[in-house]
């Protein structure tokens, strides 16, 4: 089950959008999809699995080796905005 967060919505936003599944063809894909069809100027960060074989694992393993864990989310967030939190 694909679990997706959104950190805000609207013209002007910055979204992240977290899949515990692949992310291609997910919510960030449909959310990036909705806000250009109404014109809205955003950047989407979309976090996920990437859609290649993945080597099998618990969850809490999976989310850590590819960065959706709190730490990895963070981490990629400032990388992508290069924020100083």
């Amino acid at each position: 089950a694909g679990g997706a967060r959104a950190a805000s919505a609207g013209a002007g936003a910055e979204w992240i959008t977290r899949e515990e599944g692949w992310s291609a063809g997910g919510v960030g894909t449909a959310m990036g999809a909705r806000g250009a069809d109404r014109r809205l100027t955003c950047e989407v960060l979309r976090l996920g699995i990437p859609a290649q074989f993945v080597v099998p694992g618990s969850q809490d393993e999976l989310l850590r080796i590819h960065g959706l864990d709190v730490d990895g989310v963070l981490k990629r967030a400032r990388e992508f905005w290069t924020l100083d939190v």
